[in-house]
């Protein structure tokens, strides 16, 4: 937060930046980079190509299961072999807005992102999700679009 025009003269004296800049860091704090280097080990241990993989097939199921299931009620958006965990779903005039699908998964203790009027981004993170979660999140959508 100190003031960027004068942070790297080393004065003693500590001269605050005004509105949300103050909040920019160049670097991540100690803090920050705690929960970072713990997730590194996992993803060592697991072996990158082994997560790579599991990731791609995560994704190819999770499409899979949303073109079998929700097909007449969303669109994918994620273009097909160009994705990463996340696909990207943009609900069709006459369901429920992107926020009531989200709190009716949040109810069930599946996480997605909404974006609001029409999209759900689903994430199906190789390290710690299984197709079985994949499924059940799918199977919990198709019931709340019907």
């Amino acid at each position: 937060g100190h003031n960027e025009q004068r942070r790297f003269l080393m004065e003693h004296d500590f001269e605050p930046m005004q509105g949300a800049e103050a909040f920019q860091l160049s670097n991540p704090s100690i803090l920050a980079m705690a929960p970072l280097r713990a997730s590194l080990e996992h993803f060592v241990s697991a072996g990158l190509r082994r997560v790579q993989k599991k990731s791609r097939a995560l994704h190819r199921f999770m499409r899979s299961q949303v073109e079998a299931r929700l097909g007449n009620a969303v669109d994918v958006l994620t273009p097909r072999g160009r994705a990463g965990a996340q696909l990207s779903l943009q609900l069709r005039p006459g369901q429920p807005n992107a926020g009531e699908c989200a709190q009716a998964l949040y109810a069930q203790r599946i996480v997605v992102d909404a974006r609001e009027p029409d999209v759900l981004r689903l994430a199906a993170v190789p390290l710690y999700n299984r197709f079985a979660e994949v499924e059940r999140a799918i199977r919990a959508l198709a019931g709340i679009l019907g």
